[in-house]
């Protein structure tokens, strides 16, 4: 059995999980995430846990088996937790800055580059070189 694919995904009392024939919707305080059921994998609900299991021993279904599992375990995260990445500017010159819900980089071109937040992603500036990005999809 896949090392990975047979670990439980503890549920808080925050997370609300509900199941469809072909996706599995986590629900919490951050948001709500759909991940699509991948073939040959079923997934069960038993206490305040997650359970992923597969149909087969075929070399797909266990690849499948553990990668749902880690998406399972992304979404339960990412709408209690959520995910954030800090990235830094590192060159001479190079600055960035908010401009509405996006930001706008000096990067050494002749015009500044410009970037629009994705639905569901927020970005932040911290000083001249630092991006925030956070969000509650890990994908």
């Amino acid at each position: 059995m896949s090392k990975i694919g047979k670990k439980a995904i503890k549920i808080t009392d925050q997370v609300r999980v509900e199941l469809a024939p072909t996706e599995v919707k986590v629900f919490g305080p951050k948001g709500e995430l759909s991940t699509p059921l991948l073939p040959k994998i079923t997934v069960k609900l038993a206490d305040a846990e997650i359970l992923v299991a597969r149909s087969d021993d075929e070399k797909q279904s266990k690849a499948n088996h553990g990668l749902m599992r880690s998406l399972l375990a992304n979404a339960v995260m990412g709408v209690t937790q959520g995910y954030q990445k800090v990235l830094k500017l590192e060159g001479t010159g190079y600055r960035v800055t908010a401009k509405g819900s996006g930001i706008s980089m000096t990067l050494g071109f002749s015009h500044p580059v410009e970037f629009a937040a994705v639905p569901g992603i927020t970005l932040k500036v911290t000083g001249n070189d630092l991006i925030t990005v956070e969000g509650i999809d890990k994908q």
